[in-house]
């Protein structure tokens, strides 16, 4: 978001940093995401809202919205498709772009899961994909995301088995992100 300010001002961080009196240092993690403005003071907020000539709500709305839980977030989106269709599917989340509003965002599940079922069913459908993207395929979750089931049933049993299991049926879309999902219709 300050990235987008800056660049709209044709501001740099240091000129902005000069401007506004907030450290070098401070505003360049805020402008990488390194910080968050919770743990700035208000004086900060308002010196840089007052520099970017921006409300301290517009400045800080992205750390006001609320993030839901992955699980939930899954869920959402798959209730999206199954309501909408393949078709319709693909045209909502090309049209509202939100797969860069989750990058921008650095919801980085939120965008390799949106990237991995847009992907997904455009296979399915024979439609190329879409090039916009083309800078995110290459990215990849550290840590692979398995289905909460599938970890309670390891965690209560011990046994790595279910995760070796549904690792054979996952759907290569999502696995390519280190998402490890098998069914994007079987949703509740």
């Amino acid at each position: 978001m300050i990235k987008d300010e800056l660049k709209k001002r044709n501001l740099s961080t240091y000129r902005c940093s000069k401007l506004s009196g907030i450290p070098y240092t401070t505003l360049l993690e805020l402008v990488n995401n390194k910080s968050k403005f919770e743990n700035c003071t208000l004086k900060t907020i308002n010196k840089l809202a007052s520099t970017l000539n921006i409300s301290i709500s517009k400045l800080i709305a992205n750390e006001l919205e609320y993030r839901m839980p992955f699980e939930e977030f899954k869920s959402e989106i798959c209730h999206k498709y199954k309501t909408l269709g393949d078709i319709n599917f693909i045209k909502y989340v090309l049209q509202n772009d939100i797969i860069t509003n989750y990058y921008r965002k650095t919801w980085n599940e939120e965008t390799l899961y949106s990237l991995a079922i847009l992907d997904y069913v455009s296979k399915i459908n024979n439609i190329p994909l879409a090039k916009d993207y083309n800078y995110l395929r290459s990215k990849k979750l550290k840590n692979k995301i398995f289905p909460r089931d599938i970890n309670l049933l390891t965690k209560f049993n011990g046994k790595t088995q279910y995760k070796k299991s549904i690792l054979k049926n996952a759907i290569p879309e999502f696995l390519k992100y280190n998402i490890v999902e098998t069914n994007i219709n079987n949703v509740f």
